[in-house]
């Protein structure tokens, strides 16, 4: 199968950006991921919102997963609380349809894509107490996972253990 000119460029852009783009892209493709939601939303389309919510979902996950909890001190504790809040908000939209929740993840996020760009249009390394953004994984994604233990040790406290995103259109 040929890929268009497209494709190679994007997967030129991924492979040769910074971490802090890496970590902007990811912020970016969730908050376009929760847009296709609300739209599948309003077209009543049950399969496109569970879909787009879990691209969502996995792109939180990731970023949940790769916090940097020793290093990060107060600022991995913050953003682990967003993702946390984030998470459950999402699963409020594939619950009941809810279109205010991805409203409301889409409005933590954006702050949070808007420094992350600001910081890779300006070349600076990533600060310590962020996300390291490895590589985009090469497997297909699996399912957010509910209910993983966390530092508490109480179900649904941690971020999932795998999030195995891609960031494509």
């Amino acid at each position: 199968m040929q890929r268009s000119a497209a494709d190679v460029y994007k997967t030129q852009s991924i492979m040769t950006a910074p971490p802090a783009k890496l970590v902007a892209m990811c912020y970016d493709r969730a908050i376009m991921a929760l847009r296709d939601t609300m739209r599948a939303i309003d077209a009543k389309d049950i399969q496109g919102r569970f879909n787009h919510s879990t691209r969502a979902a996995n792109i939180i996950a990731h970023l949940w997963g790769t916090l940097d909890m020793e290093q990060g001190g107060e600022v991995a504790k913050n953003l682990s609380e967003i993702y946390r809040y984030a998470m459950r908000r999402v699963q409020d939209i594939n619950m009941s349809s809810d279109k205010a929740a991805a409203e409301d993840v889409i409005a933590v996020l954006v702050p949070l894509s808007r420094s992350w760009n600001e910081l890779a249009d300006r070349g600076e390394e990533m600060p310590m107490a962020m996300p390291k953004a490895p590589p985009p994984p090469r497997r297909p994604p699996p399912q957010p996972v509910s209910g993983a233990p966390g530092p508490s040790g109480q179900p649904g406290n941690g971020p999932p253990q795998s999030s195995g995103i891609s960031i494509s259109a």
